[in-house]
């Protein structure tokens, strides 16, 4: 029961989560409709994984018996986002139609489905700053009445969460519910009861039934259990009937929820194996030592600084470093060092591991960053001068997460976007019936919108243009001359990736001897009177060349 010293301090705690909150919010919604479908030769979301949803459920026709099918196991985002989409199509806000070329043809409808999801990127996003205060009055009950707002502070506003509640995508509702796993494996840590291990089972379900990178949660699991036994290190305190029986709870949550969200595993197991090992080739490759090390290099000198920003990166390695030297650190801490460790090195071996991709490990750099406070407002207790250097640092940390998260949303809000503005050239100034050529695939999320809709949906674009693809391949050169070629930032890196530097200036010098740039776009931020370019450069192309057949 709280006493009448304690109430004053309570409300001044939810006072303060309250304003966190609406700050968290606005940053979150400032742009969400960044990007959609406007029938201005714009026919897809700027964010490649949201066009993959528009296929998926677009296509899908409930009431004919056709449901959504993801066969990788990663299905709850899509039926969470088809049960929106139904009642939207009840209530006449969203018109429900089982094919995609419709959606193509009514941009305004497509626009719609993108901001049902992103809704759900919002709310889980939100949820997740919820959670941080919560598990910090958990795991620190006697700390002041600051301590557990200002983790709430430190995600609600860490760049790279607030971006990726812009984007109908796994990764935010991943994080929410390891998250919420996390939440509950502290009680399982502290207290062990029955209610503990089904609520930490079903949570973890539910995580791996939203993306295949929770995984990793499954030892944290059995670590979280081992914390809660009086003597882990001894065998027999595991293998007691009561403890196999708690365990059992546990597997059972954990199956129940994933195949709840997940039916077809169990309905297509085969396909469903296919399909995730299929994934997890075009994700897990980076392997060797050297690849290793590298993927590690890049994941903890420049992800992670780029999704917390620099203080909040410093402090929570800070607090991470503590925790390791500190023989007597809170359970919460012991789960977050196992978890970074797990799924950092399950990161070091993917491909392309974005801010989005690692974003699950923010939540638990910022709870080492909150330990690390709370170590040293003991130690500046009895100092005014060491007490405004940790207020000072805190709030630097703050500004420095807060900066790249306002400039984001003026990204959101103000920016030309090369795919647009090439369009509209083509459009005007390309003749019906030219031929375009793009290099390594066809024509994708980062080339001009309407060479994608022209070549998906000729419904939609009329099939104005033609198309040949060249192989980034030295055996097989450029061949034959197109009237018109299409160069972006993804084809350069790809170069980079794909050719040897002999081969590289062999298809410049190829380039250059029969091809002349006629047009160029940028993306670009004005604000101000001040540009900013390259911002969020792996989810919008920063440049498009148009080159014409000499």
């Amino acid at each position: 029961m709280m006493n009448a010293a304690t109430a004053p301090r309570s409300r001044w705690s939810l006072a303060a989560l309250a304003g966190v909150l609406l700050l968290a919010l606005a940053l979150r919604l400032w742009g969400l409709d960044w990007g959609l479908p406007n029938g201005e030769r714009r026919a897809v979301s700027y964010h490649p994984d949201e066009n993959t949803y528009l296929h998926r459920i677009a296509t899908a026709n409930p009431a004919g018996g056709d449901f959504i099918i993801d066969l990788r196991g990663q299905a709850l985002v899509n039926y969470t986002l088809a049960g929106l989409m139904f009642g939207a199509d009840v209530v006449g806000w969203f018109d429900l139609v089982p094919s995609e070329d419709y959606y193509i043809t009514h941009p305004e409808q497509a626009a719609r489905m993108y901001l049902l999801g992103r809704f759900i990127s919002v709310v889980t996003g939100l949820l997740t700053v919820l959670l941080l205060y919560l598990i910090v009055r958990k795991s620190w009950p006697g700390a002041p009445w600051w301590l557990a707002p200002l983790g709430t502070l430190f995600l609600g506003v860490a760049p790279g969460h607030v971006i990726n509640c812009h984007y109908l995508e796994t990764d935010v509702p991943v994080t929410f519910f390891i998250t919420l796993t996390v939440y509950w494996l502290i009680d399982v840590a502290q207290r062990g009861r029955w209610r503990d291990y089904m609520l930490a089972g079903a949570s973890a379900g539910l995580a791996i039934g939203t993306k295949w990178s929770a995984l990793p949660l499954l030892p944290v699991l059995l670590v979280a259990h081992g914390l809660g036994q009086p003597a882990w290190w001894r065998p027999g305190t595991w293998l007691g009937r009561a403890q196999l029986g708690r365990l059992l709870v546990l597997g059972v949550a954990l199956l129940a929820t994933f195949f709840l969200t997940n039916p077809y595993v169990l309905l297509h197991p085969t396909a469903s194996a296919g399909g995730a090992a299929e994934l997890g080739g075009s994700l897990f490759g980076n392997v060797g030592p050297g690849a290793f090390v590298a993927g590690l290099a890049q994941l903890f000198a420049d992800t992670l600084p780029a999704s917390l920003g620099w203080g909040l990166y410093l402090l929570g390695g800070t607090g991470l470093i503590a925790a390791l030297l500190h023989r007597r650190r809170t359970p919460v801490e012991t789960l977050a060092l196992v978890w970074i460790g797990l799924f950092g090195m399950v990161a070091a071996v993917t491909y392309n591991a974005t801010v989005g991709r690692t974003l699950p490990l923010a939540p638990f750099f910022i709870l080492l960053a909150v330990a690390a406070v709370d170590r040293a407002r003991r130690w500046v207790a009895c100092s005014r001068p060491r007490g405004a250097a940790l207020a000072a640092a805190v709030a630097l940390a703050v500004a420095l997460a807060l900066g790249p998260s306002l400039v984001a949303g003026l990204f959101f809000y103000c920016s030309d976007t090369a795919s647009q503005d090439a369009s509209r050239w083509i459009q005007a100034n390309v003749p019906a019936g030219s031929t375009f050529g793009l290099y390594n695939q066809d024509p994708y999320w980062d080339d001009p919108d309407l060479l994608y809709e022209d070549f998906f949906h000729p419904p939609a674009g009329g099939s104005r243009y033609r198309y040949v693809v060249y192989p980034l391949d030295a055996a097989n050169p450029p061949y034959p001359d197109v009237e018109y070629l299409i160069w972006t930032q993804r084809d350069a890196r790809k170069v980079g990736e794909l050719l040897t530097p002999e081969q590289a200036a062999a298809l410049t010098r190829w380039m250059d001897e029969r091809y002349e740039p006629v047009a160029d776009f940028e993306s670009v931020v004005r604000v101000l009177g001040l540009e900013f370019r390259d911002l969020h450069q792996t989810f919008i192309t920063s440049h498009i060349h148009v080159l014409k057949l000499k």
